[in-house]
C-alpha cells in the first residue's frame, strides 16, 4: 500500500525524514509492481506471439488435410473408374468363356465323331480284309474356315483375358 503523508507545520524536523523515508519505500514498491507487470505484458505478448504461430501452423495442418483428403477422393474415383471397367470386361470374359466352352464341346463332339468313325473305319478295314469287300468313304475332316474361326475367338479370348489381367493390375497398383 502507499502511505499518503500530510505535511504540518506541528511536525518535529525528525518527521520529513522518516516521511521521505516511507516515500522512497512507496516508489520502492511502486517500481518492483510496474517491473511485475511488465513482466507479465512481456509473458503475455510472447504468449499472444507463440498463439498467433500456432494458429498459423493449425491453419496449414488444415490446408494440408483438405488437400489430402481432395486428393484421396480423386483417387478413389479413380479406383471405382478402373473397377468399373474391369467388371464391365469380366463380364465380357465371362460370355467369351461361355462361348469358348460351347466351342469346346463342339470341337470334343466333332473329335469324337471322328475318332468313332476312324474306328468305324478300322473296324470295316478289318472285315474288309477278312472279306475283301469294298470300303466305305472315309468321314470328311474339320473345314479349315471353321478351324480359322476357333482360332480367331481363342486369339480375341486372350487379348481380352490381357486387358483384365492390366486393369487388375492398375486397380492394385494405381500409379500417382
Amino acid at each position: 500500500t502507499v502511505s499518503v503523508l500530510y505535511w504540518s507545520s506541528s511536525m518535529s524536523l525528525s518527521e520529513p525524514a522518516v516521511i521521505l523515508h516511507r516515500l522512497q519505500q512507496d516508489r520502492e514498491k511502486l517500481q518492483a509492481r510496474l517491473a511485475a507487470v511488465q513482466r507479465r505484458e512481456a509473458n503475455a505478448c510472447e504468449q499472444l506471439t507463440a498463439v498467433s504461430h500456432d494458429e498459423q501452423r493449425f491453419e496449414q495442418v488444415v490446408a494440408d488435410l483438405k488437400l489430402r483428403v481432395a486428393t484421396a477422393k480423386l483417387v478413389l474415383d479413380a479406383i471405382d473408374a478402373k473397377a468399373g471397367e474391369a467388371a464391365l470386361v469380366t463380364s465380357e470374359l465371362r460370355a467369351d468363356t461361355g462361348h469358348l466352352r460351347r466351342v469346346a464341346a463342339q470341337r470334343a463332339a466333332v473329335a469324337s465323331k471322328l475318332d468313332g468313325a476312324a474306328r468305324q473305319q478300322l473296324a470295316r478295314a478289318h472285315q474288309l480284309a477278312r472279306r475283301e469287300k469294298p470300303a466305305e468313304p472315309l468321314p470328311k475332316a474339320i473345314a479349315p474356315e471353321d478351324v480359322a474361326a476357333l482360332e480367331e475367338d481363342v486369339s480375341r479370348m486372350r487379348e481380352r483375358q490381357a486387358t483384365v489381367s492390366r486393369l487388375l493390375h492398375d486397380t492394385l497398383h494405381p500409379t500417382m
